[in-house]
């Protein structure tokens, strides 16, 4: 099947259709090494030291609060001098 496909293609388009898949694949595994080697894109949301803090987050990356209520709820913990 494979034979059948390749001969009806001349050479010159068949060389180019190579050429474009290798260009393709050195450009996907030069994009996948790059970004595994970059510290940057391995770099993880840091979590809030604080216990209280850390729950506020995974309540907001959840949904379950809106960004107004987490940036309140957190600079009332920042601001609570029991919290630490």
């Amino acid at each position: 099947m494979e034979f059948v496909l390749l001969t009806t293609f001349p050479i010159p388009l068949r060389l180019l259709a190579g050429l474009g898949a290798l260009i393709v694949g050195v450009l996907i595994a030069f994009w996948f090494f790059m970004a595994k080697n970059n510290p940057r894109s391995q770099k993880v949301d840091e979590l809030p030291a604080n216990n209280d803090a850390r729950t506020l987050q995974d309540q907001y990356d959840r949904g379950e609060i809106t960004e107004e209520d987490y940036h309140r709820r957190l600079s009332d913990l920042e601001n609570d001098p029991h919290s630490h």
